[in-house]
């Protein structure tokens, strides 16, 4: 895990494979309500100024229309893809969150691993997904 550095003094967290993505990159932080988001405000190739949000990069949410992202944990400045999760835009984003974090606890409860491999949350994020 790793930080990127962002405006404000504030970090987002995000794996190692992603920090080199996007690491290279100015992200600054975008208030929303309550929340903040890390954005990398870019000119479009019609010159117009574009937001890019750091969770759905990390996501690859364009490949997703149909899709949104859950962030598990609440603060959409942790950007681990054990935190973020696909679910379909009519199912609701309380139940998604409740479902993965039930299923994580639950895999650390029975203590066969201390953290969830990865293979185990994207099957329990693509469970999700296929969730009707």
């Amino acid at each position: 895990m790793k930080t990127i550095e962002l405006s404000q003094g504030m970090q987002a967290l995000v794996d190692d494979e992603d920090y080199e993505r996007f690491g290279h990159l100015n992200w600054c932080v975008m208030k929303s309500g309550n929340r903040c988001y890390a954005v990398h405000p870019k000119r479009g190739h019609d010159g117009r100024s574009k937001t890019y949000f750091l969770h759905k990069y990390v996501m690859r949410w364009r490949a997703y229309p149909d899709h949104r992202i859950v962030v598990v944990n609440g603060n959409p400045l942790d950007c681990r893809r054990q935190n973020l999760c696909l679910v379909r835009k009519h199912i609701d984003s309380s139940y998604a969150k409740e479902v993965v974090s039930c299923l994580i606890k639950d895999l650390a409860a029975w203590g066969k691993v201390e953290k969830p491999p990865a293979d185990v949350i994207t099957s329990l994020r693509l469970l999700i997904m296929k969730a009707r």
